[in-house]
């Protein structure tokens, strides 16, 4: 009689399964738009990015599960750069450029944030072999490890295949976010680029619309290509993230704002609920 084998325990396969998710490489998109050294309300504060990206990379003596490479997407003449502050963040971008795995995306000044998002994501797949594409915005403070949260979900095996952070903002103080915890997290059809993550095939069949000018549009008009394909996209309260203020209205006209309402409406046939105003 010819033996068989008996299946590998559950917990062994998921072993297995966290054993491969943790090799893989992710790339972590990070749009440096309105850092311009020039504009008095920019939320270019050198200590509130430094906070962002150590959320980020490992903390000294610890190892990082999976292999990360920082894509930056900036205007590189506008970036506040202090010799004599080593936490500027000229000096934090070379800092990172000098330690490796780091990708510097140099956009026009006049770029809008979906031609950063493109430029960047256009950047992984052309340059990178990445099995997961992230992005951040470096206004935007996650929990320490929130990155192999992200990976792990987006791994599931369900129907979400680009997955968000959940804004906390409303709920909970800044100093509180790396306690949150809920034993049931909700999760919402939604999506946001302020904490986003894929697989690269979907990162590949993703074609970003540049025509869209404002963040609003660019990220529901993102939610309509993926819902046309059959896939879902999702926030998460395991992902809970905090937003810091961001002067949207600053870079982004109201003149564009209503041209991409036009725009949507012409496409997908519907209008959305959607205000001009720094949210």
């Amino acid at each position: 009689m010819e033996e068989t084998t008996a299946p590998a325990p559950l917990d062994t396969a998921l072993g297995k399964f966290m054993a491969i998710t943790a090799k893989s490489t992710v790339a972590v998109i990070i749009p440096l738009y309105g850092y311009w050294n020039d504009i008095p309300d920019n939320p270019a504060d050198d200590e509130a990015f430094y906070t962002v990206m150590s959320r980020i990379l490992p903390q000294r003596g610890q190892a990082s599960i999976h292999q990360l490479i920082l894509v930056f997407v900036a205007h590189p003449q506008s970036i506040p750069h202090d010799p004599k502050n080593p936490r500027s963040i000229g000096n934090l971008l070379l800092g990172y450029k000098a330690a490796g795995n780091t990708i510097e995306v140099a956009v026009e000044r006049d770029a809008t944030y979906p031609e950063y998002i493109k430029e960047g994501m256009d950047a992984v797949l052309d340059s990178t072999k990445a099995s997961f594409v992230i992005v951040l915005n470096p206004w935007v403070l996650i929990q320490e490890g929130a990155i192999d949260v992200l990976v792990d979900r987006v791994n599931f095996g369900d129907n979400a295949k680009i997955v968000s952070g959940f804004n906390m903002k409303s709920a909970i103080q800044p100093e509180e976010l790396d306690k949150f915890r809920t034993n049931m997290p909700t999760e919402e059809w939604d999506l946001s680029l302020n904490f986003l993550g894929m697989p690269r095939y979907v990162a590949e069949m993703l074609k970003l619309d540049t025509g869209m000018k404002t963040h609003k549009f660019f990220e529901r008009d993102i939610w309509q290509r993926m819902f046309s394909t059959g896939f879902d996209v999702i926030t998460t309260q395991r992902l809970p993230i905090f937003p810091f203020d961001f002067p949207w209205t600053s870079y982004e006209t109201k003149e564009q704002f209503d041209e991409d309402r036009q725009l949507f409406l012409k496409k997908w046939k519907f209008d959305i609920d959607a205000k001009y105003t720094d949210d």
